[in-house]
């Protein structure tokens, strides 16, 4: 989730370079609180998985540009 409005989320998947807008609250099924990384368990509600989370977000357009980068890169090489 990157910004909650009044009735909907704007969101922006894994691995994604775009917002998704005007997902409606209804539309939430359900809510993630921990996960499993391999054998390594992960608290998504900890203060440093919160932390890695507001960073990724905001550093999206430096990845963007990186990965375009990359990508023209590897084109012109073949």
């Amino acid at each position: 989730i990157v910004k909650c409005n009044d009735n909907h989320y704007i969101i922006r998947g894994d691995n994604c370079y775009y917002n998704e807008n005007d997902i409606s609250y209804n539309d939430v099924i359900g809510c993630l609180d921990e996960c499993y990384r391999g054998e390594k368990y992960i608290d998504l509600n900890s203060f440093f998985y919160k932390l890695y989370c507001i960073i990724w977000v905001k550093c999206y357009p430096v990845r963007y540009i990186y990965k375009s980068l990359k990508s023209k890169i590897r084109s012109l090489m073949k």
